[in-house]
């Protein structure tokens, strides 16, 4: 039932068995309820890379105010220091002007999914970029501050406005 409800990526039907899963006098078997269950903390989790590329498109508007901001040393020292090949995720993330204004954790993968998104955790690098979004005000604030990035599913709007 539960492996049911993932593959429909109906956010509705999974949020409902979430629900149900919390009373579970309302069903007529434990398993059922156990199994509803799994739902709250095991939905499973989209490609990481899909998950960056939501991110920068989402982000986007920012790249204007980029286009005349040099990398940071702190950036090229970061490519040197890589040993061995790098991943597809870390070459996008390195490469991409928007993606690298955050130092993920966990190598850039998600570190929690839900049924509606996933979270990913990382460090706003300080720098010329970040000021260059933010003001040096509000990048001297922010600059180097722990945030959770949480990316919604490609397909979440589509399933909800169906559902």
């Amino acid at each position: 039932l539960r492996n049911h409800l993932v593959r429909s990526r109906s956010v509705a039907l999974i949020k409902s068995g979430q629900a149900l899963s919390l009373r579970p006098d309302l069903l007529k078997s434990k398993l059922w309820a156990d199994e509803l269950g799994k739902l709250v903390d095991e939905v499973g989790s989209f490609p990481d890379v899909d998950a960056m590329n939501i991110m920068r498109d989402e982000l986007s508007d920012l790249l204007p105010r980029l286009k005349n901001i040099k990398r940071t040393e702190a950036t090229a020292k970061q490519r040197l220091v890589t040993k061995g090949s790098k991943s597809r995720l870390q070459r996008l993330v390195e490469s991409d002007p928007i993606l690298s204004l955050f130092e993920f954790y966990n190598d850039g993968r998600v570190v929690a999914s839900a049924s509606v998104g996933q979270v990913y955790k990382a460090r706003l690098r300080r720098g010329p970029a970040l000021e260059a979004i933010l003001g040096k005000t509000e990048a001297a604030k922010w600059g180097g501050k722990t945030v959770a990035i949480k990316i919604q599913r490609p397909d979440v709007a589509a399933s909800a406005a169906l559902d």
